[in-house]
């Protein structure tokens, strides 16, 4: 068999005597020369997105050749929440798969990441992707600690506030020689800062900080 760069072309006549001509550039290999296939990894791809959490970490996609190096595209299908960058490149490459959820309501979502090679010989090869989207979980909240002492020269201190990733929250105090440290909030678990003033008193005195209805208790002591 002759093996090699080839010009084709296909001529043809239509009824109304039209003649068309056709070229295409073919390349015959030898027998047994392997022909590359496009390799995928990972094979598919399944999320999980609570509503209001912030989305999924972006999903590396490597992209492989069995033989010689293929040139490629890369699409998605399944909507506007799911992309894939770059576009094109040559084995070996990576893609980069970004699922962008904030916006859909509660279900599951399939979608796909096509790579296409015009030279491969399983193209289009494709990852399928499901994403399912819950509610968000009612938020709850718990300090690490009810209360704290203080020295009578004043000082500073702080106490963990407990609650799921999504769950905002916000310190306030109405006791002025106590001074919650910025940012005074968050959003899921962190921890609340503060100062006190001295006391020139001889009496101990309290205070407190609320969080969400929590309340955090600060004793300081007497001069």
């Amino acid at each position: 068999t002759t093996h090699g760069p080839f010009v084709l072309y296909v001529e043809a006549v239509d009824t109304a005597n039209v003649f068309f001509r056709q070229r295409y550039n073919l390349t015959v290999s030898p027998p047994g020369t392997p022909i590359s296939g496009l390799t995928l990894t990972p094979a598919s791809i399944s999320l999980n997105y609570v509503q209001g959490n912030p989305a999924p970490a972006p999903v590396p996609v490597s992209i492989g050749a069995t033989a010689t190096p293929l040139n490629y595209t890369v699409s998605t299908t399944g909507g506007a929440w799911l992309s894939a960058a770059p576009a094109g490149g040559t084995t070996p490459g990576t893609a980069t798969v970004t699922l962008t959820p904030g916006g859909l309501g509660i279900g599951v979502y399939n979608g796909a990441v096509t790579v296409t090679s015009a030279t491969a010989s399983n193209s289009p090869a494709t990852i399928p992707v499901t994403l399912t989207v819950t509610a968000a979980v009612p938020c709850s909240y718990s300090l690490g600690a009810a209360s704290g002492t203080a020295l009578t020269g004043g000082g500073g201190g702080s106490f963990d506030v407990l609650t799921s990733p999504s769950c905002n929250w916000s310190a306030v105090t109405g006791d002025g020689w106590i001074t919650i440290t910025p940012p005074g909030s968050g959003s899921g678990s962190g921890a609340v800062g503060y100062t006190v003033a001295p006391n020139l008193s001889s009496n101990a005195r309290t205070g407190t900080i609320s969080v969400q209805g929590l309340v955090y208790t600060i004793t300081q002591f007497g001069a």
